[in-house]
């Protein structure tokens, strides 16, 4: 009887622990709720009343976000939502272009019909849920387009440094990302899903060269839009 318990228990906090996670992850990437902006720091006890768990969840949730480097630990030994000096922005979508093409590169000789087949059914997923105007959904699916293609490359160490910057990159992309979104769906013309699709045909079509430039082009659009969004809002303030 004791040894059930423990293991009811043990789900239920796991659970728990899970939908904390979920639920600060969430917050933190839209950048809509003032106590987890980038850059603030963590107060356990208020965030934990707020969520209406104790303290035990809530680090474990944390130490979650930590591992997402969502959440950092500063000098004082405080935790605090991460955040990003102009030149870190560059940086990090700097690498993740040279990532994103390495992996395209090592992904095209072995991308078959069927694969093609995959990305198209990607792709027609993801114009839908663009035009819904929601970004947690619209990122999973854009992830969706890239990770296909990353598993395509069947390179372990280079996927490892893809999950390491893909949510810093959708919690830079959120706010930008609406933006952009708003400033074209007037014409219902939406940059990345015309982008994705340009690099699809590429694949299709068997032309690598044009693939990568497609690639390339896509993933320096988003660094020039990030860029422009925070220079406005954030470095010129």
């Amino acid at each position: 009887m004791m040894r059930s318990n423990t293991t009811t228990g043990g789900v239920l906090r796991k659970t728990l622990t899970e939908q904390v996670y979920r639920t600060l992850k969430e917050e933190i990437i839209l950048q809509q709720t003032p106590e987890l902006k980038m850059g603030a720091r963590i107060n356990e006890v208020e965030l934990a009343a707020r969520l209406g768990c104790s303290t035990t969840p809530l680090r474990e949730a944390l130490n979650m976000l930590r591992r997402d480097n969502l959440i950092v630990t500063n000098a004082f030994h405080y935790s605090e939502v991460v955040s990003f000096s102009r030149k870190d922005i560059h940086d990090l979508l700097s690498i993740r272009e040279e990532l994103e093409l390495s992996a395209l590169r090592q992904a095209l000789p072995n991308i078959t019909a069927e694969d093609i087949q995959n990305l198209k059914d990607i792709q027609v997923e993801y114009e839908r849920v663009y035009r819904k105007s929601d970004f947690l959904e619209t990122y999973v699916v854009n992830r969706k387009f890239h990770d296909y293609i990353l598993s395509r490359a069947d390179n372990r160490i280079l996927s490892n440094l893809l999950d390491g910057l893909s949510e810093q990159c959708a919690l830079l992309r959120s706010s930008s990302m609406v933006e952009t979104r708003r400033t074209f769906s007037p014409c219902g013309v939406f940059p990345p899903v015309v982008e994705h699709g340009q690099i699809l045909t590429a694949i299709e079509d068997g032309d690598s060269e044009a693939a990568c430039q497609a690639m390339s082009r896509h993933i320096r659009r988003v660094h020039d839009d990030v860029c422009s969004y925070y220079d406005r809002t954030k470095f010129n303030v």
